[in-house]
């Protein structure tokens, strides 16, 4: 049973990433067997919940939580058994389910915070607009979530022979070096998440100079730090080129099942149970900026803190993209979206309240490479974006 667990575990995972990046997906289910019917992206989901829900029952099925345990030390790789990544118990799995059925819902539906405006619409969205149940199950799933200190799924670097390398396996990695020599850049728009007092700024550092790129988004200021190498101590290391430096989260993490609950709860009307859950987090990374409870914000106000911190405490998770889509800032303008209040360098100036008009796909197309090789069949879901 637990070795299922752990197989059903990964299939729900691959349906969730599937269906929450492409227009269709195909559900396979048999071994050496060719599927043409492509089915939209919420049938993906569901397919998804389908396999974690299994999960979940199985998990539930082990009568021996040592047995469990044990079975997690076998399948899960050596050099990831550290910090959170140890194996988990079964209750410690089943949370980490939870809050990936949690994570379904709230990714793949619009809740639009556009220009600060809790109220706004987008129109030519590929997904719907969350509704007071789907906020309703988020908070059952998270309330049943992942805990401080529950070991999650994690990855590490070692300096031969795992999954990826120390220097080049991920973006955080890619990163931690020279802005003026790294693929890819730290962004000034997530940087601008962090407050000037946030002890997690530490990540960052202006002393490699400006990176001048495009004409604008791609120009800036910050190089992300080896935070192994560089001894930081007391938040979490964003980015390091050191052997296991930096603990790569593969699945759900406490501060996505915390931030989670405290979107639900301010948008629900629990603005201050929001607000203790996102000081939480901050206090749980050692951010050291002031308290938000009773501070009688507004909703407004509320989740402008809850984007930031979505944002900053989970940096690199693989998230981000998922969050400011269903906020609306990657939908153009025309159709009710945009950034706003962004920090974007041009010319030599620093701005603090640029607009950018992304207009990004918001569900991927299915690749030329699978539809050619596999043509859908009659009645398949379009494979192309119709919005796009």
């Amino acid at each position: 049973n637990a070795v299922k667990a752990w197989a059903y575990w990964w299939k729900g995972y691959a349906y969730s990433q599937i269906g929450s990046l492409y227009i269709a997906g195909l559900v396979v289910d048999k071994s050496n067997t060719i599927v043409s019917n492509f089915v939209d992206h919420n049938a993906i989901i569901t397919e998804s919940n389908k396999y974690l829900n299994l999960a979940l029952t199985t998990a539930k099925a082990v009568s021996n939580q040592n047995d469990f345990t044990a079975m997690m030390k076998q399948l899960v790789p050596a050099q990831n058994q550290t910090g959170l990544g140890q194996a988990m118990t079964a209750d410690q799995f089943s949370r980490t389910v939870n809050t990936m059925l949690a994570r379904n819902i709230l990714i793949n539906k619009l809740a639009p915070f556009v220009n600060s405006n809790p109220g706004a619409s987008i129109s030519k969205a590929s997904m719907g607009v969350i509704s007071a149940s789907d906020w309703a199950s988020i908070v059952t799933y998270c309330n049943a979530g992942i805990k401080q200190g529950d070991n999650v799924f994690t990855g590490r670097s070692t300096s031969a022979n795992s999954f990826f390398s120390p220097t080049g396996g991920t973006v955080a990695s890619l990163m931690s070096t020279s802005n003026q020599s790294s693929t890819f850049k730290l962004s000034e728009r997530l940087v601008q998440q962090f407050k000037a007092t946030d002890k997690r700024r530490a990540n960052f550092s202006t002393a490699k100079g400006t990176f001048f790129g495009d004409a604008n988004t791609n120009t800036t200021r910050y190089t992300l730090l080896d935070g192994a190498a560089e001894g930081l101590k007391g938040i979490p290391i964003l980015g390091s080129r050191t052997p296991g430096g930096i603990e790569v989260y593969i699945g759900p993490t406490y501060e996505e099942n915390a931030t989670m609950l405290a979107e639900a709860k301010i948008r629900t009307g629990s603005i201050n149970d929001g607000l203790v859950l996102i000081d939480a987090v901050r206090a749980y990374q050692g951010a050291g900026v002031p308290t938000l409870a009773g501070t009688n914000l507004t909703v407004a106000q509320a989740l402008t803190e809850l984007t930031m911190e979505r944002l900053a405490s989970l940096a690199f998770r693989g998230l981000s993209y998922f969050d400011i889509r269903r906020w609306g800032w990657t939908y153009s303008i025309a159709n009710g979206g945009g950034r706003y209040g962004s920090t974007l360098l041009f010319k030599n100036n620093v701005y603090t309240n640029a607009t950018i008009d992304y207009n990004y796909m918001d569900f991927w197309d299915v690749p030329a490479d699978e539809t050619d090789k596999n043509p859908p069949a009659a009645g398949s879901a379009p494979v192309k974006n119709p919005n796009f």
